[in-house]
């Protein structure tokens, strides 16, 4: 697997146990970050949005902000 990825993880322990609850602490991690990065564009999306809204279109067709 590792020729076929851009980044490899590797937990160096023969304990299985171990091993999968590192990977999955390691996805949890990076998920996070993702949806942080996704809330930011959408959020900044938002605000160009709401700045400059779209002649003809009623406020209620603007995008609404994500809760945080």
């Amino acid at each position: 697997m590792k020729s076929l990825c851009d980044l490899c993880v590797v937990v160096p322990s023969d304990n299985m146990q171990i091993i999968e609850d590192l990977h999955l602490s390691i996805a949890h991690s990076v998920f996070r970050v993702l949806r942080h990065e996704i809330q930011a564009m959408d959020h900044s999306r938002a605000t160009i949005a709401l700045a400059q809204p779209v002649s003809g279109h009623a406020p209620s067709c603007l995008p609404r902000l994500a809760a945080q």
